[in-house]
């Protein structure tokens, strides 16, 4: 592997590069991102397909459940361009002209890809605490519903606990209304409701 000065040429090329899919996107320009859920997928180039079953994690790891490919975004243009790893990091440091950079720029990309990997781990940390918040509503709410299924006879309407279960169910589906939203912003109210109403902490 090629040494600059204070780092390797493949931390360099990732650091410059930004995201897998900002790279793979760059080199391979047939390839097309969709969400299924938390995870981005698209057609395998390596062995051409009409499903998709290239799976992009949010480290930035590339998983092909069709033919087994296994990597990162360098891998794949390697790969699908019958090139060595090595020889690709050189093509990729020369179009983005890593290879005369001073330790200045080079210092700078760095503090870059760090304020991104920063960026990342929030995304990342908001993502488990809207899960396990979505979680821990939905036990709660399957509560409601089992105080209110024990309902035998008129008089229990007067129960104090299934008049408090017929609240929480209607703040808790509420909630769980926004968390499901394509909305950051109500998610982030979402989690924010749930707490104020003592529902989940973080």
């Amino acid at each position: 592997m090629l040494q600059y000065q204070n780092c390797s040429t493949i931390e360099v090329v990732k650091q410059v590069t930004g995201g897998t899919e900002e790279l793979l996107s760059h080199y391979l320009p047939g390839i097309a991102f969709k969400r299924k859920g938390r995870r981005l997928w698209t057609c395998c180039p390596v062995h051409g397909e009409k499903t998709a079953s290239l799976c992009l994690y949010t480290d930035g790891r590339l998983h092909c459940f069709g033919c087994g490919f296994h990597g990162d975004g360098l891998d794949l243009i390697a790969v699908v361009n019958g090139m060595t790893l090595g020889d690709t990091i050189k093509m990729v440091a020369g179009d983005y002209g890593l290879n005369d950079t001073d330790n200045r720029q080079r210092q700078r990309w760095r503090e870059q890809a760090a304020e991104r990997h920063r960026k990342a781990e929030q995304v990342n940390a908001f993502l488990r605490q809207s899960k396990d918040c979505y979680n821990r509503l939905c036990t709660l709410l399957r509560n409601t519903y089992k105080v209110s299924n024990s309902i035998k006879s008129e008089s229990d309407f007067d129960r104090p606990d299934l008049a408090a279960a017929f609240d929480m169910r209607t703040i808790i589906n509420w909630i769980l209304d926004d968390l499901e939203s394509d909305d950051v912003n109500h998610q982030y109210e979402a989690l924010a409701r749930a707490r104020r109403y003592h529902l989940w902490e973080c």
